[in-house]
């Protein structure tokens, strides 16, 4: 007997007698057509087909939408935020090779290499800062005084003992 391995990668046809996965990226297109949707999600346990269904809606849709694939399972171990990012921006930029430098700057704010924000500081002197600085200043020139007197001081001392 030999061992056969299943691959992961998806069908290239539908090999189910009733071709549910046909018919399923069948109606997930049409869904796709409609303006009111914005989110889809397809669950299944592993195996089941949902890459083989993207696959069929894909070909479906080539004409009229531009598909990015994202493999979690590929980035598990590293940063998957920074690479869906990655992943997205390369996706985009060969749609639009021309917004190169404006899908840089949203990559880079969405990675957060780039750090916008507004600083609104009210600047004021309390009283007792003014107090401060004031008497900091009298108590300076009392000081000139009161070394001057010290040094008459003693040196009237030194020559009143001689």
């Amino acid at each position: 007997m030999t061992l056969r391995l299943q691959t992961e990668s998806p069908a290239d046809q539908d090999m189910f007698r009733g071709s549910s996965h046909e018919k399923v990226a069948e109606n997930v297109a049409q869904i796709i057509r409609t303006p009111d949707v914005n989110i889809i999600g397809l669950e299944g346990e592993l195996g089941s087909g949902k890459s083989t269904i993207l696959k069929f809606l894909q070909k479906k849709l080539k004409d009229d939408f531009t598909f990015i694939n994202f493999d979690a399972e590929r980035y598990h171990h590293g940063s998957t935020k920074k690479a869906l990012i990655d992943v997205i921006h390369h996706g985009v930029s060969l749609q639009c090779p021309g917004s190169r430098d404006v899908l840089d700057k949203y990559k880079n704010l969405a990675l957060g290499n780039i750090v916008e924000y507004d600083k609104r500081v009210s600047s004021r002197l309390s009283w007792l800062t003014v107090v401060f600085i004031l008497l900091s200043l009298l108590s300076v020139q009392m000081l000139r005084y009161v070394l001057t007197d010290l040094n008459q001081y003693f040196t009237n001392n030194d020559l009143t003992h001689e």
